[in-house]
């Protein structure tokens, strides 16, 4: 499949994105159904098979989004928003790579 460079949340940013960048852009939320795109195990499934790891959620979006997606953002991902220098500080960059298996703690 396609890798992404990350995904966003809405048609208008994907467009602007590839416009200015060149690179796929996977739209996950339509902002004029204001619904998801993809269930949480779609986008886990994304994610595993490595087509997508950032997701970019706009402050405008965030409290329709959550909802929805929230559980699962909060759950396999982590906001990465101020190391990454989002542009606006209510903008949200998450990283969804697949985490490492947990190790026993015995030696």
């Amino acid at each position: 499949g396609t890798v992404y460079a990350l995904a966003t949340d809405g048609f208008n940013r994907t467009g602007s994105l590839v416009a200015h960048y060149g690179l796929p852009v996977l739209t996950f939320w339509s902002e004029y159904e204001r619904v998801p795109l993809f269930s949480p195990a779609e986008l886990e499934t994304l994610v595993a098979d490595g087509e997508v790891r950032y997701f970019l959620v706009g402050a405008t979006r965030q409290h329709l989004l959550m909802d929805t997606l929230g559980p699962w953002l909060g759950e396999s991902c982590r906001d990465v928003s101020i190391s990454a220098w989002v542009w606006t500080a209510c903008d949200r960059l998450w990283d969804c790579a697949p985490r490492a298996p947990k190790r026993p703690s015995g030696r």
